[in-house]
């Protein structure tokens, strides 16, 4: 086991955890049911999809982000070093303008993965 949660960080997380109760409650029951699974269907999506990552995520490893990418052979893979598992909002200085090229680009950009330094 780890380190013990301090009595101050539990209250916070049980805190967090009763105020967003739908979101936990949603999450459980789709790892218990399979609900919301990818496998197999992420190859159906036929438009461009950018998938960001950060490389610092904790909770969804890297290794995911290269996964999903060779299953949709349209996708473009950024990964954000200094970036967490909220990259979008820990780094929407890198990440915003990025985004838009995306969205912006015309003809699609190809398939690629760009590794995106830290800022300095």
């Amino acid at each position: 086991h780890g380190p013990r949660i301090p009595g101050v960080l539990q209250r916070d997380i049980l805190r967090l955890v009763r105020r967003n109760g739908w979101i936990v409650r949603r999450s459980m029951n789709s790892m218990l049911t399979g609900a919301d699974l990818l496998d197999g269907k992420l190859g159906a999506l036929k438009m461009p999809v950018l998938i960001v990552w950060g490389r610092n995520d904790q909770l969804t490893p890297v290794s995911l982000a290269y996964i999903f990418h060779g299953q949709i052979p349209q996708s473009v893979l950024e990964i954000y070093d200094g970036c967490g598992h909220l990259a979008p909002r820990e780094c929407a200085n890198r990440i915003g303008p990025n985004t838009l090229d995306f969205l912006r680009a015309e003809p699609p950009m190809p398939p690629q993965v760009k590794e995106i330094p830290a800022s300095r």
